[in-house]
């Protein structure tokens, strides 16, 4: 144990032990309530700093356990390939490398989200809240602008489509089943639509089989 002032380089408190000894710092408290360790400051505008320092070819990790499984979560940086990694009940569920990439469910991302079920459940569900007026969800481009979006009551909106030119369609009697009223109504025999919201104009489309 070294103890110092803290200035010039010189530590507060320093604590070493020898490479064939017990490596480690314990705080147990053994009557009734929680045990911690506090790093505080109370100098203004200074930050308090918790440190691991690992080789370039190890990990820092902070552990989460109880007396049965002392190691069954931790957070921990693998300096050799410079990736975070979340682990919970044994299992290590996500990843963050240097690229700000994210990966759930796999330890390498595709994309800068990576979601990938490990098992037969629903991969990514987006829910509002009960009185939700925002949309669930917004793709935008570089400068922000909306792409495209899923609003509160699930309508798809095109911000950016636009029909410019005029089109002909010809519905074959043989393919589909219709009736022709003038030269500008087509009535399909449909049962089924899909709601589809383009530039704020909703458009229903005709499924069936």
């Amino acid at each position: 144990v070294q103890l110092g002032d803290g200035t010039s380089g010189d530590p507060g408190v320093e604590i070493k032990v020898a490479p064939s000894g017990a490596a480690s710092l314990r705080v147990e408290r053994t009557n009734s309530g929680a045990a911690y360790m506090e790093v505080a400051t109370a100098v203004a505008g200074q930050d308090s700093q918790l440190r691991l320092i690992a080789p370039t070819d190890g990990k820092s990790r902070v552990f989460l356990g109880d007396s049965a499984d002392p190691d069954v979560a931790y957070v921990d940086y693998r300096h050799d390939t410079n990736q975070m990694r979340f682990r919970a009940n044994g299992t290590v569920a996500m990843y963050i490398d240097s690229s700000q990439k994210v990966s759930i469910g796999d330890n390498t991302a595709d994309g800068q989200l990576h979601v990938e079920s490990t098992s037969d459940v629903t991969t990514l569900v987006v829910k509002g809240e009960t009185s939700q007026t925002a949309n669930l969800q917004e793709w935008k481009n570089s400068s922000g602008t909306v792409l495209f979006e899923i609003e509160d009551d699930g309508f798809l909106d095109f911000k950016q489509a636009s029909v410019t030119t005029a089109k002909t369609v010809t519905l074959l009697n043989d393919a589909i089943d219709q009736s022709m009223m003038g030269a500008a109504t087509v009535t399909v025999n449909a049962s089924t639509w899909l709601k589809v919201k383009i530039g704020g104009t909703t458009y229903h489309i005709p499924v069936w089989t």
